[in-house]
């Protein structure tokens, strides 16, 4: 799995990359299997939503992975750059495993067709 970062109206800097690529590449296990037409690549954007908040910076974290035919996004915003990374990769995992099952159980049931026959 590759991953290509994009920053808008915020530095990006060495350390925040090593920290978005130790974050997602943990959800390569997942995605192992579905990689074998091709490595896929995930897309990761962060953002400062706005110049003029009063309360400090508010950040957003979008993640895209095209996977099988289907684009699995996941957004998030937070006050912490960190914790709206943390969460998106969280919540992208459970969409992975989400769709993992629905794809495993749709091949149980036509090779169970397979076998009536």
């Amino acid at each position: 799995m590759k991953i290509a970062i994009k920053s808008t109206k915020i530095e990006l800097n060495d350390s925040l990359k090593e920290y978005i690529n130790d974050k997602f590449l943990t959800l390569e296990k997942l995605i192992k299997s579905f990689e074998l037409k091709g490595e896929l690549l995930l897309r990761v954007e962060i953002a400062r939503t706005t110049n003029h908040h009063n309360k400090g910076d508010i950040f957003y974290v979008e993640c895209l992975l095209p996977i099988s035919g289907k684009t699995l996004r996941i957004e998030e915003n937070n006050e912490d750059m960190h914790s709206a990374i943390d969460i998106a990769k969280d919540r992208m995992k459970v969409e992975l495993e989400k769709f993992k099952k629905r794809v495993t159980s749709k091949d149980k049931k036509e090779i169970d067709k397979l076998k009536n026959k």
